[in-house]
């Protein structure tokens, strides 16, 4: 299986949920997925993404839309799967944290409980699905 599909998998077994409803509860999330997402022009124009945001730049384009009067709004059927393919885990995730921390997209609550739950988290992926690949994604 695909290792974005097993920690969508190990998550569903640990919250006990069928794997569609687990996939389908990123669109309850406060957060702005540009999975499948159709954007008018007029809504991003004007928009200047920071050179260093490579995570968390749908959110931040969400964010931008919503601000400026328009609504995000979110499909109950994605056509894909975000992929995650970071290899250096622990840069990776102190990078992440900073960037999502400095453009306001997350609060500190939000990047230190990804922290802090990253270690247990690979652990239960690792045991549910045998991945090492998944357990290791940040």
């Amino acid at each position: 299986m695909n290792p974005t599909l097993n920690i969508a998998y190990a998550m569903s077994k640990l919250y006990r949920m069928p794997l569609r409803d687990m996939l389908l509860k990123q669109i309850r999330s406060e957060r702005c997925n540009t999975h499948d997402t159709l954007i008018r022009t007029e809504a991003v124009k004007g928009i200047k993404i920071p050179k260093d945001l490579h995570i968390g730049e749908d959110d931040y384009i969400g964010k931008y839309i919503i601000k400026k009067g328009w609504r995000f709004l979110k499909v109950k059927d994605p056509y894909c799967l975000h992929n995650i393919c970071e290899k250096d885990i622990v840069s990776s995730n102190t990078l992440n944290g900073y960037l999502l921390r400095k453009y306001g997209i997350w609060k500190f609550r939000h990047v230190f409980m990804r922290f802090a739950l990253a270690v247990p988290k690979s652990f239960w992926i690792y045991i549910s699905t045998r991945d090492f690949e998944a357990a290791t994604q940040p």
